[in-house]
């Protein structure tokens, strides 16, 4: 489509953050096994012609990001999600279907906290982008003691994460009642991180352009909304 394939940010909110993080802290584990393969068979005998090439030729890496923002996701599946889980139906046993019954293989926290020798850590921590942790503080469905988790767990290998609360605000106030109440604050920060990670010209924030604040509907159908709202 014309893009820029070296100049990408990632940006997923709930069971899109998930999958997005999943899919990149796989592309990480791969790419890590790959070059461990390749150096033990580079011990044992004189590597083939062009084989180095054909063990790097996956595609894209995950340090070719320039940044990932995840907002409001499930980063952990173990005990701090269950009682919001089970709030809304999802059981253990549901949860363990929904991932083939390998949960453990699809939760990012336990694939940092499983991280073993501190070379592995640096090196997994190196091919990683920089991120961004987004979490409303009312969320009922992403507990934000999970955020909080995996920030911590993740900053003891990477400096460049950040994590960032939303006061008052529910699973879906920062993609749906907040804008629509003229409270853009995600928005913002999204923009600012795309600024300051990607090569793209620096962009200005409008401040001044009254669309930006515009209400889509009255602040007491807002009110209403997060009253009704069960997430």
């Amino acid at each position: 489509y014309g893009g820029d394939p070296n100049n990408i940010v990632v940006i997923g909110q709930s069971a899109g953050g998930h999958v997005a993080c999943m899919t990149i802290f796989r592309k990480i584990q791969r790419k890590l096994f790959r070059e461990k393969a390749m150096l033990e068979s580079n011990a044992l005998s004189e590597p083939e012609s062009g084989r180095e090439q054909q063990w790097m030729d996956e595609g894209w890496s995950a340090s070719d990001l320039r940044g990932f923002s995840v907002i409001s996701s499930p980063l952990s599946l173990g005990s701090l999600i269950k009682p919001s889980f089970e709030r809304i139906g999802f059981h253990d046993d549901l949860v363990h279907r929904m991932f083939g019954f390998q949960k453990e293989k699809y939760d990012p926290f336990l694939i940092l906290e499983n991280l073993g020798s501190e070379e592995e850590k640096e090196q997994f921590a190196k091919e990683l982008p920089p991120m961004s942790i987004y979490q409303g503080l009312e969320d009922k469905t992403v507990a934000h003691q999970v955020s909080e988790a995996f920030y911590r767990e993740l900053h003891q290998i990477k400096s460049d994460v950040t994590y960032v609360p939303y006061a008052n605000w529910s699973h879906t106030d920062p993609i749906l009642e907040g804008p629509m109440d003229g409270d853009h604050r995600l928005h913002k920060d999204l923009f600012d991180d795309v600024n300051n990670w990607s090569t793209s010209p620096d962009l200005a924030w409008p401040v001044d352009d009254p669309r930006v604040h515009q209400k889509l509907c009255p602040h007491f159908l807002v009110k209403i909304a997060r009253f009704v709202n069960p997430f």
